[in-house]
């Protein structure tokens, strides 16, 4: 709904690791380490390979875990991010793996990122 703020620094992710990814009804979070957190409610895509088209997936409805291949990087460390343009955010963690994340809503946010108590809404 609202883009990236301009003073974002998509680098504060570097170094961290992916410690878990949960579902519920209509949001996807990812977690980090350090008190980051990032919680979905618009498209983010994996790719596990940098061939890899990647897979969609819309927190609409409750996924099942068992489903959605973010489960598979869990573990992995951020080794790169990036605002690929003003409404996307990537992340390239060990393994190959990369989440984009796409604010690509224009009337409902999309993203909130927590980084310890400070909290942003995409």
């Amino acid at each position: 709904m609202y883009g990236f703020p301009a003073d974002f620094d998509p680098s504060v992710f570097v170094g961290h690791r992916l410690e878990s990814v949960l579902f519920a009804e209509h949001v996807i979070w990812l977690r980090f380490s350090e008190d980051l957190a990032i919680r979905i409610e618009g498209t983010v895509r994996l790719q596990e390979s940098p061939a890899d088209e990647g897979v969609l997936e819309r927190p609409v409805s409750a996924p099942e875990a068992k489903e959605s291949r973010l489960v598979g990087a869990v573990g992995r460390v951020v080794d790169a991010a990036e605002l690929s343009r003003p409404d996307e955010l990537r992340l390239q963690l060990s393994g190959k793996y990369t989440i984009t994340l796409t604010d690509d809503s224009p009337m409902y946010e999309c993203l909130l990122i927590a980084l310890g108590d400070r909290e942003i809404v995409v």
